[in-house]
């Protein structure tokens, strides 16, 4: 309902009011609009930055599992080569102290031969389980009056708990004298070893 005086007011007046009136809604309406925007530009950024900040911490995570693997993995390289190393020294040391296997082969010796050279190889070989034995293969060359004296002392070797598979390489007169020279080799495995290492404490 209209005021009674507004019939005196020109029509001109009433359009500018009736303007400004929907000017301020205006006003209100794009404050409105700019808060709403402002706000959700806030609450994007806000959780643009926790997606950041989560990143970061993701990367960081990552990095450090990185070095975590590599320090591993150079572990366990390092672990092998030890392995290795300790492989090739376990097959290097000897089955059987040298001072122990020298007593045992003058123990057996006959008085009319002598021994010019003693050559011990620590050897493997792959039993029928697959697993490796570790072994000594040791050759002997010498010098005796005759082949009794020669035959004497391989059967002396071949009679030893010590030793096994005894073969005489050869025995032969040696030049310019009535002396035979001779080479044996044998073989002397870990359980021989234990027992020759009883037998002399």
């Amino acid at each position: 309902m209209n005021h009674p005086f507004d019939d005196f007011l020109s029509h001109h007046w009433h359009d500018q009011k009736r303007d400004r009136r929907i000017f301020r809604y205006g006003l209100v309406l794009v404050g409105l609009v700019v808060i709403t925007t402002f706000s959700a530009f806030a609450t994007t950024m806000t959780h643009w930055r926790s997606v950041f900040q989560n990143q970061h911490a993701v990367t960081a995570k990552w990095e450090d599992a990185q070095q975590r693997v590599h320090g591993y993995l150079k572990s366990e390289r390092t672990l092998r080569k030890k392995l290795e190393e300790a492989k090739t020294i376990s097959v290097l040391l000897d089955v059987v102290p040298k001072s122990l296997l020298l007593s045992e082969l003058t123990s057996v010796l006959p008085e009319q031969a002598f021994m010019n050279s003693i050559r011990i190889d620590s050897r493997t070989r792959t039993n029928e389980n697959g697993v490796s034995i570790p072994f000594d293969k040791v050759q002997i060359s010498g010098e005796a009056t005759d082949d009794a004296t020669v035959s004497l002392f391989v059967e002396s070797l071949m009679k030893s708990s010590c030793f096994e598979n005894v073969s005489l390489q050869y025995s032969q007169q040696k030049q310019g004298g009535i002396a035979r020279g001779f080479a044996i080799s044998m073989v002397v495995e870990s359980k021989r070893a234990n027992m020759l290492a009883e037998v002399h404490p």
